[in-house]
């Protein structure tokens, strides 16, 4: 992995040719050369006296935060809810938009552009970090947006036709190679903001959502399978495409003079999209029979995070924030050519009016490290300051009962559980990870048990697969039972009698749901041994659903 590879503008040092000399590894083989190892050259050369980082030793989690300095505040934007932009439907529900148009300006007006709050450089001027010139602060950036607008707006013209020729020339050759390409589905914009951890590099996201794709696109497709009618009209669709199809293509084997004749070719064309079109709507025989709800608890843990959603509950609601997250092409490509319209909406209509709250959040979450510069707070990863206020008592908690509220914690108004589990997996993901072994004395060294928990694969959501396989169980007793009392949750909410179909996990980027808790494969010497005299066992323990769960 090289390091101008990871997020190449977020980068505080020189190109590749100053990287080379200084790890000492020629420029053409730099790139094949792994990224710990330029890490741990980098550190090497720093404490022999190549680098000058004062007044303390350059540090594994300092490069990540010089590297990581915009994103992880991008990151910390998504879960306080202020990216991405949102809009309501008129048939009810909202919608989140993030395209590389709308990207690019926030971009601009944040961090890089001339007028933003960074500038482009590493510090955040002294004026935002104080709080008696927030409202002149604001009114200022407000400016700026409806400046920047106004320009995109002047410009949506031009944009637009580039967007249109751009998106032609790109998809012709793709949509000639593999007509059903558009159907395809692939991780959306949004997904990579929402679903990345704190200090998380772009070669360790993309390697992760890859290893989710396989069981997020099949549960999508066993969550809403084809109507019967539906697949059986596909299936009669494809036959009278195809038949015809294999009769042109033996005549064109046979004598290739039939492509002379006029409009074969463009019916060859036509036959060959609509049987791909139609063969999409046939459901997988090998997909028949899975249970979408352990594809999902797969799914989950490799994505560690799936948004809430308001709206129904249930198999419906999960469906629809997968796919939100999991965007067809086709859905990828209407907003990318829509983008020049919308992004100077977005900008007058969301970002505008939350001026305040966007300088309040750099005011209260911009810390000064030393030889590093302005950082996110949250990249610090303390627990205790921006998690759960007894993070020990909550972790042990889970561990044994995470379906059972805290037995000693006092009940106050709903934790930041959404920040603590965030905040839980990218300090898992560090203690894992050989090229960055020293958190720090910040948030590493405060949970003493957290490498016992940690692993690159840990779920957030096991409360959520608990959940799921508690209301498994509670279903299947109603056959012959009564009725469950309904599920209990890790600490206080409202209180509101639910069935068991009608309970529902919650996830939640406002901190006010439970989102959080380590995988479920912990053992009891373990917590034993890690909270001795603490929480007990329940005597009924059940086997974890995700552990019999098989991607494959």
């Amino acid at each position: 992995m090289p390091l101008w590879h990871a997020e190449g503008g977020h980068r505080d040092g020189d190109g590749s040719g100053a990287l080379a000399s200084a790890v000492g590894s020629p420029q053409e083989e730099l790139s094949s050369v792994p990224w710990a190892e330029v890490q741990s050259r980098l550190l090497a050369l720093q404490r022999s006296g190549g680098l000058c980082v004062q007044p303390r030793p350059l540090t594994e989690l300092d490069v990540h935060h010089r590297l990581l300095r915009y994103t992880n505040y991008q990151v910390a934007l998504a879960n306080k809810g202020l990216l991405p932009a949102r809009a309501a439907l008129p048939w009810g529900g909202g919608a989140a938009f993030l395209s590389r148009g709308l990207a690019l300006n926030v971009d601009l007006l944040l961090f890089r552009g001339p007028f933003s709050l960074f500038r482009g450089g590493w510090e955040l001027p002294d004026a935002y970090k104080r709080g008696d010139r927030r409202a002149a602060l604001a009114a200022r950036w407000r400016r700026t947006v409806l400046l920047l607008a106004a320009a995109n707006l002047a410009l949506s013209p031009l944009v637009l036709a580039w967007q249109v020729l751009h998106a032609f020339y790109s998809h012709a050759e793709l949509l000639r190679r593999e007509p059903g390409a558009l159907g395809m589905r692939r991780w959306s914009r949004l997904a990579r903001l929402q679903l990345r951890h704190f200090n998380e590099l772009p070669h360790e996201l993309r390697a992760r959502l890859a290893r989710a794709y396989r069981p997020a696109a099949a549960f999508l497709r066993a969550a809403a399978p084809p109507a019967p009618l539906l697949a059986l009209l596909a299936r009669q669709l494809v036959f009278f495409a195809g038949a015809p199809l294999a009769a042109l293509l033996v005549l064109t084997v046979y004598d290739e003079d039939v492509l002379a004749v006029e409009h074969v070719l463009t019916a060859m064309t036509a036959l060959g999209i609509a049987a791909t079109v139609a063969r999409s709507f046939i459901p997988d025989e090998q997909g028949q029979g899975r249970s979408p709800q352990l594809l999902l608890q797969a799914a989950l843990a490799h994505m560690h995070y799936l948004p809430e959603e308001t709206g129904p509950a249930g198999r419906t609601s999960s469906y629809r924030q997968m796919a939100r997250l999991l965007q067809y092409r086709a859905v990828s490509l209407v907003e990318e050519l829509l983008s020049p319209v919308l992004t100077p909406l977005f900008l007058i209509f969301w970002f505008r009016p939350r001026a305040l709250e966007i300088i309040d959040f750099f005011r209260h979450f911009t810390v000064d490290v030393a030889g590093v510069g302005d950082i996110c707070s949250f990249a610090l990863m303390d627990v205790k300051r921006h998690g759960h206020p007894q993070p020990e008592a909550f972790l042990a908690n889970l561990l044994v009962q995470p379906l059972r509220p805290p037995q000693d914690l006092s009940p106050t108004a709903p934790c930041p559980a959404a920040a603590t589990a965030s905040l839980l997996a990218s300090l898992s993901r560090i203690t894992q990870d050989s090229s960055c072994m020293s958190p720090g004395g910040t948030g590493g060294q405060k949970l003493a048990q957290l490498p016992e928990l940690a692993s690159a694969e840990m779920s957030l959501h096991a409360i959520y697969l608990h959940q799921l396989h508690q209301q498994q169980q509670q279903q299947q007793e109603l056959w012959g039972e009564a009725s469950a009392s309904p599920l209990s949750r890790p600490w206080p909410s409202p209180p509101q009698t639910l069935s068991p179909d009608e309970e529902k996990p919650c996830w939640s980027s406002d901190g006010s749901s439970p989102a959080s808790s380590p995988r479920q494969q912990w053992r009891a010497q373990r917590t034993q041994s890690l909270f001795p005299g603490g929480f007990q066992e329940p005597t009924d323990t059940q086997k974890e659903p995700g552990q019999a769960t098989s991607t494959d």
